[in-house]
């Protein structure tokens, strides 16, 4: 009886720990950022994993920096390694003068260019439920567009 149970006993096991493998398999998250302007600085990014709580004021998973240098023709492709399968969101912003912080006029609207991920097509912060995206991604990448601030309005006379 034990030498008839042990092939079965082998396979199960080898089932399980093929199981468990895919229940762990890491991806690539591609991102491409749109509309990248300046030729100095860096984008700054936050990754969050989102869940029911999930909040922009939560710690993020992940922070990464990329040197505008490395965009061309205003776009910039970052990937981010070992992620599991789940549900994230993204903001960003373009730091043009390197001080690691979105800087903000006194009216409270930002004077660098930010993106998030999702559906933005609001004006003002979205929630961070209204950013989120699965990986693995059904695309190939996450496109990102920045969203600059309007330039300063010259003064004098209106034509």
């Amino acid at each position: 009886m034990r030498c008839i149970l042990k092939p079965y006993l082998l396979t199960a096991l080898l089932l399980a720990l093929a199981s468990q493998t895919v229940a762990d398999a890491l991806y690539e998250l591609n991102v491409e950022i749109e509309k990248v302007s300046a030729s100095q600085g860096h984008i700054l990014f936050a990754l969050y994993a989102v869940d029911e709580a999930a909040s922009w004021s939560d710690s993020p998973m992940q922070k990464h920096a990329v040197a505008v240098t490395e965009a061309v023709d205003g776009r910039l492709d970052y990937t981010i390694k070992a992620l599991s399968a789940g549900t994230y969101a993204i903001r960003l912003f373009q730091d043009v003068n390197d001080n690691q912080r979105l800087d903000m006029a006194e009216n409270g609207f930002p004077l660098e260019a930010f993106a998030f991920s999702g559906v933005s097509s609001g004006v003002g912060i979205p929630r961070i439920e209204q950013a989120t995206f699965n990986v693995p991604l059904a695309e190939a990448r996450l496109i990102l567009s920045l969203k600059h601030p309007p330039k300063e309005k010259k003064k004098g006379k209106n034509p």
